[in-house]
């Protein structure tokens, strides 16, 4: 895909998937995983993330991500030729990274989701080296992942500026700036936004502010249950109307609350609920959620009307489709 068309399809909501794992989280569950694929692209979504932070990749074997990287692109192909793979492929080296890259390339991915690495803080010279070989040796376009909370590094002003003057196939940003610096995002904004496509992370927790700025689209976990939350946000967003968009931000605030409350365990059980995954986290992330939270994420489900069809079965989730075409 040329790089002109490959930025207007950079457009809407990105959906960091959940990794799917059998019961004993030792192994990925490949099924479930396919499945995931074919009921987000029937909902709508054209930008899918595996492999990401909320796909537990750093919990992958080397096979399995690679398994997995396969399994989604080769799905989304067979699903809708025009999705978008955003291919997670950081790793703490960076010839591990353009590896990895190269592979999720050949197997169909039109992006690659990088963040610096996690081990130890790198310099301003370290971050832009490691963003141009990423870009010039990986074969695909990258999106630049800025997460401080696991790189210590914030991909914004100055050093934002050497990357995009010297990795030109650096095309996208996810920022999580909005959580922590709501005006340093708009001026992240306002001044890269004609050279990067640039999404808001966590976004559908910020929509309405964060799509005021002019971004290109969010990221919505809560997408891997409720794709039409977030494309709703986004249609109404495009037609600035603003107040709707609100009442509809409003509306879902309890469940927008669930990962807040109880993390990356509490993402999971919506997964469970809703059918898209066996809300499995894979070791050394332990979930720790009590009987009484998992009533409490239950009964914020079924009181939100995108997913209590989900939670209450009247709605075909991908655990049902399985279930039914084993029969």
């Amino acid at each position: 895909m040329p790089e002109t068309d490959l930025k207007t399809g950079l457009e809407g909501v990105f959906v960091p998937m959940f990794t799917p794992f059998t019961e004993n989280g030792r192994e990925l569950d490949e099924d479930m995983l396919r499945a995931h694929v074919r009921y987000l692209v029937s909902r709508g979504i054209r930008l899918l993330n595996p492999a990401g932070t909320t796909g537990e990749f750093w919990t992958l074997r080397p096979e399995e991500r690679r398994r997995l990287l396969r399994a989604v692109t080769d799905e989304a192909r067979r699903a809708d030729p025009n999705v978008i793979v955003i291919a997670g492929t950081s790793t703490a080296a960076v010839t591990q990274t353009v590896e990895l890259t190269r592979f999720a390339a050949d197997c169909g991915a039109r992006l690659a989701q990088v963040t610096l690495p996690f081990y130890l803080p790198v310099c301003e010279e370290d971050a832009v080296a490691y963003y141009r070989t990423v870009s010039e040796e990986g074969g695909i376009g990258v999106m630049a992942y800025e997460i401080p909370a696991a790189t210590g590094v914030r991909l914004r002003g100055p050093l934002l500026e050497r990357i995009c003057e010297e990795a030109p196939g650096v095309v996208s940003l996810k920022t999580a700036a909005l959580a922590d610096a709501p005006r340093e995002f708009e001026r992240i904004v306002r001044r890269f936004g004609n050279r990067l496509r640039i999404f808001a992370a966590t976004g559908a927790y910020y929509s309405p502010f964060a799509y005021m700025t002019g971004i290109a689209g969010i990221t919505d976990t809560l997408a891997n249950a409720a794709p039409e939350f977030g494309l709703t946000l986004h249609r109404l967003a495009r037609a600035e109307r603003w107040s709707e968009m609100n009442r509809l931000y409003q509306d879902a605030f309890a469940v927008l609350e669930i990962e807040l409350l109880y993390g990356r365990g509490g993402l999971k059980e919506i997964g469970r609920l809703c059918g898209v995954c066996n809300g499995v986290t894979r070791f050394p992330m332990i979930d720790a959620l009590r009987e009484a939270d998992r009533q409490d994420i239950r009964r914020r489900l079924l009181e939100w009307s995108f997913t209590h069809d989900l939670v209450t079965g009247k709605q075909v989730s991908p655990a049902a489709e399985l279930t039914r075409t084993a029969r």
